[in-house]
């Protein structure tokens, strides 16, 4: 895809930002929008979709998950020394300016998340026929 949009096969692409933060700062890329709430440290001047008037896009995010069955206790640790990563500053700034947010935040909070996004991801997945190759 990113191929194909650098060479004009196709006018206009999505993608995660680090993927195309390069070609962006070479200067054969030109972001229109990015997901998310927020703008990027690493694209200051670039509008979210919402800014851009096209509100509802939503973002990519990754994170941590553990068998069912996992002792609280294991998941309290290993949250705790995530969410102390995450939150150095070192961290940040380099997470930062490869064009990601983060977001530190509890196993509730993203059990939240998770219970948000299925049924409006899998009403996407059903009216599309999307399925599984």
């Amino acid at each position: 895809m990113t191929q194909a949009v650098l060479t004009g096969e196709v006018p206009l692409a999505m993608e995660g930002v680090p993927a195309l933060l390069p070609h962006v700062k070479a200067g054969k890329l030109k972001p229109l929008a990015v997901t998310g709430d927020r703008r990027l440290v690493a694209l200051p001047d670039v509008p979210n979709f919402a800014e851009a008037g096209v509100p509802g896009i939503g973002m990519t995010w990754f994170g941590l998950v553990a068998p069912a069955g996992t002792p609280p206790a294991a998941i309290d640790r290993l949250n705790r020394e995530v969410v102390r990563v995450l939150r150095a500053p070192e961290f940040i700034a380099l997470y930062e300016q490869a064009g990601r947010i983060v977001i530190a935040s509890s196993p509730e909070d993203f059990a939240a998340l998770i219970r948000k996004e299925l049924p409006e991801w899998g009403g996407i997945v059903k009216a599309t026929g999307i399925r599984p190759e």
